[in-house]
């Protein structure tokens, strides 16, 4: 129980409901009051909770993998984008500043180097990155005619 308060608890602190994560801090309590039905329960009673706990496995399962597959189609839609720009020659600095959301980095000067770490360790599609563009200051003459 302790366990299922703290998850409700964190998740309701930011504002996200019951979020699918915390599930995993109850997960340990499940499976300890399952093996405890199963080892000391009478057996039909143990038979019961073992089928019973399947069953929700099974009715629980449908709609996380759903969810999952909905997630994942996402992030491949990313991870294309991200593949498109590498092979079409975008620079990293503007890899990074384009995609810095996805990497989770606010900070698109720390994700250079690690991008390009990427690249030299021969990780897909990151090996080919394509180098910065060397750029020259041109001086510009102004005229006011008036």
């Amino acid at each position: 129980m302790l366990a299922a308060g703290i998850a409700y608890g964190r998740a309701a602190i930011s504002g996200g409901g019951v979020v699918n994560r915390y599930v995993t801090l109850m997960a340990p309590t499940l499976c300890g009051c399952y093996l405890a039905w199963a080892r000391f329960g009478p057996p039909p009673a143990a038979g019961a909770v073992a089928g019973g706990t399947f069953l929700a496995a099974v009715a629980l399962a449908w709609p996380n993998a759903r969810a999952g597959l909905a997630a994942a189609r996402g992030r491949h839609l990313v991870h294309t984008c991200i593949e498109r720009d590498v092979y079409r020659g975008v620079p990293v600095s503007i890899l990074a500043e384009q995609h810095r959301w996805f990497f989770g980095c606010p900070d698109p000067s720390w994700l250079v180097p690690n991008l390009q770490e990427l690249g030299r360790h021969g990780v897909a599609p990151f090996h080919r990155l394509a180098d910065e563009p060397r750029l020259r200051d041109v001086p510009a003459e102004w005229k006011v005619d008036g």
